[in-house]
């Protein structure tokens, strides 16, 4: 059975079309991001950073571990990183402060995470980082062992 966060079945690796297609996305992300930033201000600066920075604090913890081979991420922080590099959350985060709050000044901070975080997501999988397997693998790698 495949679970959600940790998938089981292997892809193929990211074709030079699909990085070239999230690099667009998450350049164009990435600038409305900042644009909103530089627009409102204040608090909207510092979620615009975590949506930025956050998805990969399971990273700190991942490459920890006795036995771990190069690019290997601790099999125990997998659906944490793989949550945090999924598309759906950042999208929900939008769209909740998009229709949940009365003003634009309301909305700026949780929207801009939201955009911020879907940049990331888009800018890494550009580089060809993505879900990873069940082992700690990127999921197009397979599990080596």
């Amino acid at each position: 059975m495949m679970n959600l966060l940790v998938p089981t079945k292997p892809t193929s690796p990211p074709t030079a079309a699909s990085r070239t297609g999230w690099g667009l996305g998450g350049a164009f992300f990435l600038a409305f991001g900042v644009f909103e930033m530089v627009e409102h201000g204040g608090t909207t600066w510092a979620t615009g950073l975590i949506g930025a920075l956050a998805p990969d604090i399971p990273l700190l913890f991942g490459f920890w571990g006795k036995g771990l081979a190069k690019s290997q991420l601790s099999p125990k922080v997998v659906p944490f990183y793989n949550a945090t590099h999924h598309w759906l959350p950042p999208v929900l985060v939008i769209a909740w402060f998009s229709l949940m709050t009365e003003t634009n000044d309301e909305a700026a901070p949780g929207f801009t995470l939201g955009v911020m975080w879907l940049a990331h997501i888009m800018v890494d999988r550009a580089f060809g980082y993505g879900p990873r397997n069940r082992a700690g693998f990127q999921r197009w790698q397979g599990d080596p062992a």
